[in-house]
């Protein structure tokens, strides 16, 4: 409820462009960074909602997601092209 409307609110107010450059898209500084944390926290909260899972066992579960994410992005950054 309220965790959510504030958090998303101070998200977008700080991480948006300003003014009518706000409608092409996101920031090009901040990228998605912004847009992720926002679908994360709405999956954590509507996958609760449904009852999938405890709020715990459910936060858990996105953090070691994204973290295994954010490892097999910097493996494969690693691999030179062309192999």
């Amino acid at each position: 409820g309220i965790w959510t409307t504030l958090t998303s609110s101070v998200l977008a107010y700080y991480t948006l462009p300003q003014g009518f450059s706000s409608r092409f898209g996101l920031d090009q500084d901040l990228a998605w960074g912004s847009g992720y944390f926002a679908m994360t926290q709405y999956l954590i909260v509507l996958t609760v909602y449904k009852g999938f899972g405890t709020i715990n066992d459910v936060t858990v579960n996105r953090i070691v997601a994204n973290l295994a994410g954010i490892f097999l992005s910097l493996v494969l950054a690693a691999i030179p092209p062309g192999i």
